[in-house]
């Protein structure tokens, strides 16, 4: 695949050190790279920025402001989500972006008028709950718990 970027004039690519050796000797890679669990302030920030998405597209009324880190002073909505952040420990970014969506679509939608921030936040930590409680009810089957990949993968062929 690569060698048909050399076919055209004025390409160039750009690889972190070890890897243009690679890349030129073999024309593919895999790369592989534990990113690690966000901690909590990633995942709360994670959890806010889904809270806003869901506030400026008028499903959560009225909008509320939610402070970018956990103040030390916090408002209802803003400890509710710092709780939700910290029980969601152990889990990935990806499955922390789905979780706000989960908790709309389980626990709010059907109801015509949009909810407040505060019961979505309610809902949003029993998501939280819920996802623990089916990650161990797999666990304790026997299964394997399927967690999205703990590598970013890129190949080249």
């Amino acid at each position: 695949m690569l060698e048909l970027l050399f076919e055209f004039p004025l390409v160039a690519l750009s690889c972190p050190p070890p890897l243009p050796k690679t890349v030129l000797r073999a024309y593919s890679a895999d790369i592989k790279q534990f990113i690690g669990l966000p901690p909590a302030p990633a995942r709360y920030a994670i959890m806010r920025d889904c809270v806003l998405e869901l506030s400026r597209v008028g499903l959560l009324a009225p909008p509320v402001p939610i402070a970018k880190d956990p103040p030390r002073e916090m408002s209802e909505v803003e400890a509710l989500l710092a709780a939700a952040a910290a029980a969601a420990e152990g889990l990935s970014g990806r499955t922390l972006r789905k979780l706000p969506f989960l908790a709309h679509a389980t626990y709010i939608a059907g109801s015509s008028d949009p909810c407040t921030c505060t019961e979505f936040s309610a809902a949003l930590r029993q998501t939280v709950d819920d996802e623990h409680g089916a990650r161990r009810a797999l666990q304790s089957d026997g299964a394997s718990v399927l967690e999205e990949p703990p590598a970013a993968e890129m190949k080249l062929d």
